[in-house]
């Protein structure tokens, strides 16, 4: 299958069986031509040549190169390259022009340095230098360019990423107070969560929360899902209580997703809204059409403001909740493992085992019977 291609590089990409089965240079402008062969390392020699007659630079050098190579590939595989280019965007700023090999263990402190100054985490700080890492050990793999750095980009002595945000039973009360209700912010531009001014209201009259965010809500605060997996959600992968978040027709790695047995309530809600859906997905506006990551951020950023709870509360934490309340009411780790899509169960453990009534009560016990020898 051709890649499609966003930026100025050129490269090889194989087509399938039916299509011949031969490699093809593509590039900018729907740029393609056949290379003739069916044989990789062939195509590659060709494509090299390609490259020199033309004068087209094929070789990433900096890490800009190595973060551009690796959004192609996640591209390709149909993964959300904007997401990807949102993460790597402060990596990219401070480190783009640099060859891998010239970045020094100062660099790698001063970005630390630079970026704690302004509030960031240094969970956060380690996960944009692992991105970072990442893109140029892909591209090193692949294009056997450029050299790797000589030092290690990952701080030391880090602690593990344990969820410590989660809403509390008021604030989801409050939530679903206000999505009941009448809409009274704004929910886009540049004053979501502002009040609407009485003018508006005035000539457009009250303002409820759409059928499809209400939904969107109570699927993510009751299973636990993901953003993009709610969204690309198809009805036909709904089956009786269950809903099996996998979605087969996206390549490559993807994050938790797990086939999730949701409350009848839910299960209610969503066979009325399938009689008036006009689409094979589940949450799309009237028309029929799908719901965007930012439209779906962006009504909720104004419902929480609406609720009046804490800023930090964002729709990835109404995972972190689902998860949480379930330990708390007595759930099984594997149980809420399998619930969240986690691939391993320490994934679930690293990050939620903190919350479990259950964590390190055996050692305790032992720590109890210690103590206890020396009462006498």
């Amino acid at each position: 299958m051709q890649a499609k291609r966003k930026r100025g590089a050129f490269k090889i990409a194989p087509r399938s069986d039916a299509e011949g089965g031969q490699f093809y240079i593509t590039g900018p402008s729907k740029y393609r031509r056949s290379t003739g062969t069916r044989t990789a390392d062939e195509a590659k020699e060709i494509f090299n040549d390609f490259c020199d007659a033309y004068g087209v630079s094929h070789k990433p050098r900096t890490v800009s190169d190595c973060f551009d190579r690796l959004g192609d590939h996640i591209d390709d595989r149909g993964n959300d390259v904007k997401a990807y280019n949102y993460s790597v965007a402060k990596p990219r700023r401070f480190f783009g022009n640099l060859e891998p090999k010239n970045i020094t263990r100062e660099d790698v402190k001063e970005y630390r340095r630079l970026l704690e100054s302004t509030g960031v985490s240094l969970v956060t700080i380690n996960k944009h230098l692992t991105m970072l890492d990442r893109a140029i050990t892909y591209t090193h793999k692949e294009y056997h360019t450029p050299d790797l750095p000589v030092v290690s980009l990952k701080l030391e002595g880090v602690p593990k990423n344990q969820v410590k945000v989660w809403c509390s039973e008021e604030e989801i009360s409050k939530l679903f107070a206000a999505l009941n209700g009448e809409r009274t912010v704004n929910v886009s531009g540049s004053k979501i969560g502002a009040p609407l001014s009485s003018v508006y209201n005035q000539y457009a009259g009250k303002k409820t929360w759409p059928l499809w965010f209400k939904l969107f809500f109570t699927i993510a605060i009751t299973t636990g899902a993901r953003l993009s997996a709610i969204l690309d959600l198809e009805w036909d992968r709904i089956d009786g209580d269950n809903i099996d978040f996998h979605n087969p027709k996206l390549r490559g790695r993807r994050k938790g997703r797990g086939i999730v047995n949701a409350p009848s309530s839910l299960i209610s809600q969503l066979k009325e809204a399938q009689k008036k859906s006009r689409s094979r997905f589940v949450i799309t506006d009237e028309n029929g059409q799908s719901i965007s990551r930012n439209k779906a951020d962006s009504y909720f950023r104004g419902l929480k403001r609406q609720a009046g709870i804490r800023e930090e509360i964002t729709i990835h934490v109404l995972r972190h909740t689902v998860a949480t309340m379930s330990l708390k009411d007595g759930a099984e780790m594997y149980e809420v493992s399998q619930r969240l899509g986690h691939k391993s169960i320490k994934t679930t453990e690293d990050h939620y085992a903190h919350h479990d009534p259950r964590y390190q009560t055996k050692s305790k016990k032992t720590a109890d019977r210690l103590m206890g020898l020396g009462i006498s």
